[in-house]
């Protein structure tokens, strides 16, 4: 009976085997299950997380081209101040020279004037001398 009894105990092996391979089975479906499920709950998180990451671009893409539009603002500033700077510098430029013609001018008046008085007393004191002398 030797022969019944490895038949029998191979049976009770193989009958653990498959209960244990069908507990394996079961363990299994269990953790899919429970992957599933998990799966199903992330989901939509991880959509909304991509939603927001895709807003997050879209606005990092508007703010690069407000800072680009910024940029030929500021430029476009800072060519019209080397404008106005330069228009600033001719007119500064032609106020100096026309002040410097001016005090020539005046100086050359001034010149004239004395000049006009010192003729106009000597013509005084003649008249003066002229008119004594014809008192006499």
């Amino acid at each position: 009976m030797p022969n019944e009894d490895n038949t029998q105990q191979m049976s009770n092996s193989n009958s653990q085997v498959i209960a244990a391979i069908r507990s394996l089975e079961d363990r299994v479906a269990n953790v899919e299950q429970i992957i599933v499920a998990r799966l199903n709950t992330t989901r939509p998180l991880d959509q909304e997380l991509l939603a927001r990451l895709d807003e997050l671009v879209t606005g990092q893409t508007v703010i690069r081209e407000e800072q680009a539009a910024m940029r030929a603002e500021q430029a476009a500033m800072r060519a019209e101040q080397a404008a106005m700077r330069a228009d600033y510098e001719r007119f500064r430029e032609e106020t100096d020279e026309n002040f410097r013609k001016i005090i020539e001018r005046q100086d050359i008046l001034n010149n004239d004037n004395l000049d006009l008085r010192l003729e106009h007393r000597r013509q005084s004191k003649r008249i003066s001398r002229l008119e004594e002398a014809h008192t006499k």
